[in-house]
């Protein structure tokens, strides 16, 4: 399942995109704005895996536009590799968003629905998976191969890992789950002694309950670990 976050002023426009996107993609999460701040402020509520971005935000009362949000994305470590869509309809404006803000793609408005179908459907080819398998072996002498990114949570109970994955749940035993950690690329974090989760499949991030949620799996933040996930959760964001 994608989070997707379209910032577009233009009523119409945006609706347009959600449409196009969710005929598609009918499950996929898609939440949009017509401000940089409320763009913003939904950041603290959900990881987002693609943004579709309007330039200029002609519309907005301040001067913030979908650039200076595409360089706010940048400077949180969690975004600094997520794709960025940016729509314009000045074909200039997008030199600086390739050359500072490594956008992934743009569409000049007017565009089609294709034309947008087609740049999502080559972001789902380049996005699959060009991580290295990962080897699990458990007590039996069995081996598992699992591609991070199927990854969304990993659990400990009592002497058996149980990795969740997209697909299925793969058991584990004999094995720590600090053992499992050291073989887990830089998006996995272990937030609670019993829990390592893929940061990328966060949903959503409860302060007050120190809860996150993966698909529909509520888990539990550890509070010696509250300091650190909320410094990769919410990077250098200030709001």
């Amino acid at each position: 399942m994608y989070n997707v976050l379209i910032l577009e002023d233009e009523k119409e426009q945006r609706q347009g995109i959600e449409s196009i996107i969710r005929s598609s993609y009918p499950n996929w999460c898609i939440f949009s704005v017509a401000s940089y701040s409320e763009a913003v402020s939904l950041l603290s509520c959900h990881t987002y895996h693609l943004f579709l971005l309007d330039i200029a935000l002609t519309n907005c009362q301040n001067s913030l536009t979908g650039m200076d949000f595409g360089m706010l994305l940048r400077n949180i470590p969690l975004y600094h590799y997520t794709p960025i869509i940016y729509l314009t309809a000045l074909a200039d404006q997008i030199i600086p968003a390739v050359q500072n803000l490594h956008c992934f793609s743009y569409l000049t408005k007017p565009y089609s629905a294709k034309q947008l179908l087609d740049t999502l459907a080559y972001l789902l080819r380049l996005k699959a998976p060009k991580e290295k398998e990962i080897l699990f072996q458990n007590g039996n002498g069995i081996y598992f191969k699992v591609e991070p990114y199927r990854i969304t949570y990993i659990e400990s109970q009592n002497k058996t890992i149980l990795i969740h994955t997209t697909e299925k749940c793969i058991m584990l035993t004999n094995i720590s789950l600090q053992s499992v950690m050291q073989k887990l690329p830089e998006q996995f974090f272990q937030i609670h002694r019993c829990f390592i989760v893929n940061m990328r499949r966060i949903v959503s991030y409860s302060k007050t309950l120190l809860r996150i949620k993966i698909d529909t799996q509520t888990i539990p933040v550890g509070r010696t670990r509250k300091k650190s996930f909320e410094k990769l959760f919410f990077g250098t964001r200030k709001d």
